[in-house]
């Protein structure tokens, strides 16, 4: 399924898994994980839109999204001629990226496997990209133990993420540590939900 997204001036198309394949390849499988991957969040496209926006400040630039899914924040910034780590933990979601990669040519892509809750070694950039990936506050103490790493690497990091009760001491700790934080405007994508972007910048 081919889907048509609007991001600022700049239209990007991207083959997106519809409910037959999804079917076809985790409902039937008892052994396989919930497919998070498989569509965009609201996140997703508020990081997406906000790059787009603020584009120069990432042009000429290395970045690694992380949690990356169908990567669309990637997408944007390869346009603008940045080089991208684009990865994710699933290798489905690898599979439709490099499918993807393929297809429209994204030549300043990198798709790579990436577990954040295992893996700690990343490659050279410049920044951290993170689209929603606070939703399992069972996972919370990793992922900001990760996040003070690459604060301590001097890496820049973007983190936009939903309004959620479950992850206020999430986003708490991030301010504590100096994050800034913005409301964004509602993406037309997803107008029912509200996010915000928290960035930190080496000094």
């Amino acid at each position: 399924m081919t889907s048509t997204f609007r991001m600022g001036n700049r239209s990007v198309e991207l083959d997106m898994p519809d409910l037959v394949w999804v079917e076809k390849n985790y409902f039937d499988n008892i052994d396989a994980s919930i497919p998070y991957w498989t569509k965009l969040w609201p996140a997703a496209f508020a990081l997406a839109e906000w790059i787009e926006a603020h584009h120069t400040l990432f042009t000429g630039k290395s970045w690694l999204e992380i949690g990356a899914g169908l990567g669309l924040p990637s997408i944007l910034l390869q346009h603008h001629h940045c080089t991208v780590y684009t990865t994710d933990h699933d290798q489905q979601a690898l599979a439709f990226l490099r499918l993807n990669q393929k297809r429209y040519g994204w030549t300043h892509m990198h798709v790579q496997h990436f577990d954040w809750q295992q893996h700690r070694a990343i490659p050279p950039v410049d920044g951290i990209l993170l689209a929603d990936v606070n939703y399992d506050p069972r996972a919370a103490s990793i992922l900001l133990q990760q996040i003070q790493r690459w604060m301590q690497k001097g890496l820049t990091i973007y983190l936009t993420t939903p309004h959620r009760l479950a992850g206020r001491h999430f986003v708490e700790q991030l301010t504590q540590w100096g994050f800034h934080s913005l409301l964004l405007p509602y993406s037309a994508y997803a107008p029912e939900v509200s996010c915000s972007l928290y960035w930190w910048e080496p000094a």
